[in-house]
């Protein structure tokens, strides 16, 4: 039998944490953690800046099963309103990264209530 490899990473994230720990108080982890473009996305919005922190979190946690990754190698990006992951550091295609010259496919998911956001993700290698 051939089964392949697949991981999930799931992450939820109290609003809270963002309007405590916010953008103009804390401008050094906003420059580390999100892109100019995921920074952009947010505008100022609370539950933006959870929800996408919660994505790459989520992504991360997925990808780990397969080797060693970094929150600033992907972003976050929105297709038709759909999240997205983007590899910063190679010319892949939207929802592709790679890990250790290997590739692997990301789907994600993020949701939002009033006081919380979440998001998953699942991964697998790409097959040829």
């Amino acid at each position: 039998m051939n089964v392949m490899k697949m991981e999930i990473g799931i992450d939820l994230i109290d609003h809270f944490k963002f309007i405590r720990f916010n953008r103009e108080n804390h401008p050094r982890f906003y420059t580390r953690v999100f892109t100019q473009d995921e920074l952009s996305y947010c505008s100022g919005k609370i539950t933006r800046y959870a929800g996408i922190f919660a994505a790459k979190e989520a992504c991360f946690k997925a990808l780990s099963g397969f080797g060693t990754t970094f929150l600033s190698q992907f972003e976050i990006i929105h297709i038709d309103g759909k999240p997205e992951i983007k590899d910063r550091f190679h010319d892949n295609k939207v929802g592709i990264i790679t890990i250790e010259d290997r590739h692997y496919w990301v789907s994600l998911s993020i949701s939002h209530a009033a006081d919380q956001s979440i998001a998953m993700a699942m991964a697998g290698a790409v097959v040829k």
